[in-house]
């Protein structure tokens, strides 16, 4: 037991080489010339933060040197938060005690031992490892407290160990603040946003980097591109350029049938997507779902560019004798859609009354302007009334459209966004899923700060 401020504080050499030392009700603070080496045994902390390296010098422009030498040295937390300064040395160090550590540096020269310890690792980095470490072992649980930066990506490495993680588990690990699955690949542990953590809210989600796979949690419906022209997929294969044409003679995007399961009946629903409209022509249809084979019960909903000014879209509905009734096209704001700017369009729909809905269209250019917004009830329509046959992008019903444009990201969702969640969406782009996508997940620990 110590418990002599002055004599930890004096200068001088501090060696922990076997045995235990329990802290009192001071903490280690290095004066000027002092080494602290740890070469074993085990220290427990009685207090949060037992180390201060500034102490007694307000500039901390004293030379200190402190070492971790032991195999391991090990340090109970007691279950008190700890701020690790910088050590130096090729040792050990095993964490225990279920405190939360932080670490004043984010590369250690000493290997870590983990056992029934919270890593408060910091904010998420795409390009850069919280922590790298000579080694790494855990044996015990183990949790990474990160916080989620904005914008936000799905893949971020956490702990990069510069000799083998093999035989490393990371059975006992969960990460707090941050939705997401672990992955060990290579010598690196990556968070990423695995499909298994995606709620079951997203129903489809076409991303075409490099492939029209659909990673929504319905899975996919035979995507297929259509026509006799190809598409092309562009921006480091990040999204999908169609190819104009006239009739058949162009190509169009199939995302299949029965993209709402039928089970869901009456469901609010939203379709969302970044596009870039490339040339200006009379009615070209951005998507259409709800295409062909159309009858007097059937309704369907249709988006479109219209004599290249203001963008439209048509609940359409089919009258009693089979043929497409659509009262005319709705226009959504009064400001012409963007020439070769990206875009993001939202449709939201909402089941009121009995067979009725309103619709809620949210038009935005990628920085976030405005180009166009409304909510209108539609008569007779409802979510369970859609022709399921097709969704396509790039042509509606009529056969004779052609289309300049390219996609980046499209979803349909089992809920209707909201005009905040839309405006969220936006901020982060195609590629990243906001934080409504992903529910607490089992096994997740959520720290509120």
């Amino acid at each position: 037991q110590w418990n002599d401020a002055a004599a930890v504080a004096a200068s001088g050499t501090i060696n922990i080489n076997g045995g235990t030392l329990t802290t009192g009700n001071i903490a280690f603070r290095p004066g000027n010339g002092q080494v602290f080496t740890w070469g074993g045994g085990t220290l427990v902390a009685t207090k949060a933060n037992v180390f201060s390296m500034q102490a007694f010098d307000a500039s901390n422009t004293k030379t200190r040197t402190l070492q971790v030498t032991g195999n391991p040295a090990s340090f109970n937390t007691a279950g008190h938060d700890q701020a690790i300064p910088a050590f130096t040395g090729t040792g050990k160090l095993r964490l225990t005690g279920n405190g939360a550590v932080s670490f004043e540096q984010s590369t250690l020269t000493y290997g870590l031992v983990l056992d029934g310890i919270t890593l408060d690792c910091g904010t998420l980095d795409a390009n850069a490892p919280l922590l790298t470490v000579p080694s790494l072992e855990i044996m015990g649980p183990v949790t990474l407290k990160v916080k989620r930066p904005v914008p936000f990506t799905e893949r971020y490495p956490l702990i990069a160990c510069t000799s083998s993680l093999d035989g490393v588990s990371l059975d006992q690990v969960v990460v707090s603040g941050c939705p997401g699955t672990l992955v060990r690949e290579g010598n690196t542990i990556y968070l990423t946003g695995a499909n298994s953590a995606v709620s079951s809210t997203l129903l489809h989600r076409w991303s075409f980097n490099g492939n029209l796979n659909d990673t929504g949690t319905v899975g996919g419906k035979n995507e297929t591109l259509q026509g006799s022209q190809t598409g092309t997929y562009i921006n480091n294969n990040t999204e999908i350029k169609l190819t104009d044409g006239s009739g058949n003679n162009r190509s169009w995007i199939s995302l299949g049938s029965n993209i709402i399961p039928a089970s869901l009946g009456d469901t609010p629903f939203t379709i969302e997507l970044w596009t870039t409209l490339r040339s200006r022509d009379n009615y070209r249809p951005c998507f259409g779902f709800g295409v062909d084979a159309c009858n007097g019960s059937k309704v369907g909903l249709h988006f479109a560019y219209h004599n290249g000014s203001v963008p439209v879209f048509n609940p359409a509905a089919a009258n009693t004798s089979g043929v497409w009734n659509t009262g005319g096209n709705i226009k959504i704001g009064s400001m012409a859609f963007p020439l070769n700017e990206k875009c993001h369009v939202a449709f939201a729909v909402v089941p009121v009354g009995t067979g009725n809905a309103i619709i809620s269209a949210y038009i935005h250019k990628a920085d976030g302007t405005l180009v166009g917004s409304g909510a209108w009830p539609i008569g007779s329509w409802t979510t369970s009334r859609i022709v399921q046959n097709a969704f396509m992008l790039g042509r509606s019903f009529w056969n004779n459209d052609n289309l300049q444009a390219s996609y980046d990201e499209v979803r349909v969702w089992k809920i209707a966004l909201t005009r905040e969640q839309v405006e969220e969406s936006i901020r982060l782009g195609p590629d990243t899923l906001p934080a409504y996508a992903y529910p607490p997940a089992r096994g997740f620990m959520i720290f509120v700060e």
